[in-house]
C-alpha cells in the first residue's frame, strides 16, 4: 500500500509516546467530551486505546433529565458498567434541575471508590428539589472526592454551601468560578466544617459572593495555595488577612476595574508566602512596586509575571518596553536586591501571545530579545542571575 502514498506521508515521523499521551491527557484535563475523545481515537489504535481510558474516567451528566439518568444509573449497574466505575475518577453535572443530581447520588452510595474530582457547572442548588438526607448521600457516594469545582452554580445560603463542603471529608482543593449566594449574611456558628477537614487550594473567580463563607469557616486556616481572579480590592482582601500566615503561593491575576491603582494589594499578613504569579500589563507594574517595596516577605523566593498579548512581533514588544514605567521597575529591582526578602531567588517573566497561522510564528519575539528586553529594566536582578 506504500507505493500510493505521497512521500511527504511515507517519511512523516511520529510522534514519541510520551508526547502524544501527554497531549491527550491535556485535552481530557480540559474537559474534552468523550465525543470529542473518541475523535481523536480515530488517528490510530494506540491513540483509540488512550482517548477511551480518558473517556471512561468521566461521568458527564449534562442536560440530563430523570430519564436519562436512570437510564445511565443501569447501564452502569451492568457487569462491563461495574468495571467502569472503578476507573471513573470525575463526575461532571452541568446544565440541569439540581434533583437529577440527586437521584444520580442516592443510587451511587460506595459506587465510586476512586473518583477524585467533583464538579457542578449552571445549575440552582434548590432544597425543595432534593431529598432530606442529601448531603448524607453526597458523603456515601462521594466520600474519596479530594477536589471541588463549582461553575456558575447558586446556592441559597452559606448554611447550604458549607454542608456541601462538609460532605466531603477528604476534600483539599476547591473552585468557585462566577457562584452566586442568594442569602449572604452569614450568622456566627451556623456555617461549620468538620476540624480534620484540610482545605489546601481556593481558587476563586468573580465569586465575591462566598467570601463571608471563606472567612467565617475555619477552613481557611489552613489554606496554602490561593487563587484571585478579576481581583476584587474590597472583598479579596478579607480572604487575604483571613488565610494569613498559612499561605504559601498567590496567584493574582486583576480585573480592569484596578487599572491605574497601586494599593490594591496588601501583603502584610502573608508572612510565610514563598511564590507569587500575577498577571498583568507590563506598562503598568506600580501596584506590584508598591506591594513588595512595603512589606517584608522573609520567605519570598519565586515571583512569576505573565503578560498576554495578541501581538508578539519583537518590534512591537521592543516598543512596549520603550513606553514602560521604569519608575515601577526600579523599585521591584530594588527590593528583590535588598535584605526584606532575603530568601529571593528567581524572578520569571512569561510573554503568552496568541499566532493566528504557522506564517506567523516565525515573527514571535525570540527568547533572547524577550530577555534582553526584561533585564534593561531589572539590572541588578539579572547581574545576580536571579531574573530569567
Amino acid at each position: 500500500m506504500s507505493q500510493y502514498l505521497t512521500p511527504h506521508l511515507r517519511h512523516t515521523t511520529q510522534l514519541p509516546v510520551e508526547l502524544w499521551e501527554k497531549i491527550i491527557d491535556v485535552l481530557a484535563d480540559e474537559g474534552y467530551s468523550a465525543v470529542r475523545l473518541q475523535e481523536l481515537g480515530l488517528v490510530c489504535r494506540a491513540w483509540h486505546a488512550r482517548c477511551r481510558f480518558r473517556a471512561n474516567q468521566v461521568i458527564r451528566l449534562h442536560k440530563m433529565n430523570k430519564t436519562l439518568v436512570y437510564r445511565l444509573i443501569g447501564t452502569l449497574n451492568e457487569d462491563h458498567g461495574r468495571r467502569r466505575l472503578s476507573v471513573v475518577r470525575t463526575v461532571d453535572f452541568s446544565s440541569g434541575k439540581i434533583d437529577t443530581f440527586g437521584s444520580f447520588v442516592v443510587r451511587m452510595a460506595r459506587a465510586l471508590p476512586r473518583v477524585e474530582t467533583l464538579r457542578l457547572q449552571q445549575c440552582k442548588w434548590v432544597p425543595g428539589q432534593l431529598h432530606s438526607q442529601v448531603f448524607m448521600h453526597i458523603n456515601a457516594a462521594f466520600e474519596s472526592v479530594t477536589t471541588l469545582d463549582l461553575y456558575v452554580v447558586t446556592f441559597p445560603s452559606p448554611v447550604a454551601l458549607g454542608r456541601l463542603v462538609r460532605a466531603l471529608p477528604r476534600l483539599s482543593a476547591l473552585s468557585f468560578y462566577a457562584v452566586k449566594v442568594e442569602k449572604r449574611d452569614v450568622v456566627p456558628g451556623t456555617v461549620q466544617v468538620p476540624s480534620t477537614l484540610r482545605l489546601e487550594t481556593v481558587h476563586l473567580f468573580d465569586s465575591c459572593d462566598v467570601v463571608d463563607f471563606l472567612v467565617t469557616a475555619t477552613i481557611s486556616a489552613c489554606i496554602k495555595h490561593l487563587t484571585f481572579r478579576d481581583y476584587d480590592r474590597i472583598a479579596c482582601p478579607r480572604v487575604l488577612t483571613t488565610v494569613g500566615a498559612s499561605l504559601s503561593s498567590l496567584t493574582i491575576q486583576p480585573g480592569s476595574s484596578l487599572n491605574g491603582s497601586n494599593d490594591f494589594l496588601d501583603l502584610t499578613s502573608a508572612t510565610n508566602l514563598r511564590a507569587l504569579s500575577v498577571t498583568a500589563n507590563l506598562r503598568d507594574l506600580r501596584w506590584l512596586a508598591s506591594a513588595l517595596s512595603h512589606v517584608t516577605l522573609s520567605k519570598l523566593a519565586y515571583i512569576e509575571v505573565v503578560s498576554t498579548s495578541f501581538r508578539c512581533e519583537e518590534k512591537y514588544v521592543q516598543g512596549m518596553f520603550d513606553g514602560i514605567d521604569n519608575d515601577a521597575y526600579m523599585r521591584i529591582d530594588r527590593a528583590l536586591s535588598g535584605r526584606q526578602h532575603r530568601a529571593f531567588q528567581r524572578m520569571e517573566f512569561h510573554l503568552r501571545c496568541r499566532v493566528e497561522s504557522r506564517s506567523n510564528v516565525v515573527n514571535v519575539v525570540s527568547e533572547c530579545a524577550w530577555h534582553a528586553c526584561i533585564s534593561s529594566k531589572l539590572p541588578t536582578l539579572h547581574a545576580s542571575g536571579r531574573l530569567q
